[in-house]
């Protein structure tokens, strides 16, 4: 089983969970997914794997950049 782990270098929480992997043994792929464009289809992909029907649930709501566009308006479609 291939373990694929979508990793922001600066988030701590990232951090953690590649170290957690690493310290047991498992080399996941690592995809730093700030520095990659994804296509339509490649996350929807991805949010099916992960069974999320809202793709703003993949999303850094807290950052400042979601706000400005104005993506936390409930009204946007997907």
């Amino acid at each position: 089983m291939s373990i694929i782990i979508y990793h922001n270098p600066s988030c701590s929480k990232s951090c953690e969970t590649l170290a957690l992997l690493e310290n047991h043994q498992i080399q996941p792929q690592v995809e730093l997914y700030l520095q990659k464009t994804y296509s339509v289809a490649e996350l929807q992909a991805i949010a099916d794997k992960l069974g999320i029907s809202d793709i703003r649930q993949m999303m850094r709501t807290k950052d400042e950049l979601y706000k400005e566009l104005g993506l936390d308006n409930p009204t946007l479609s997907q």
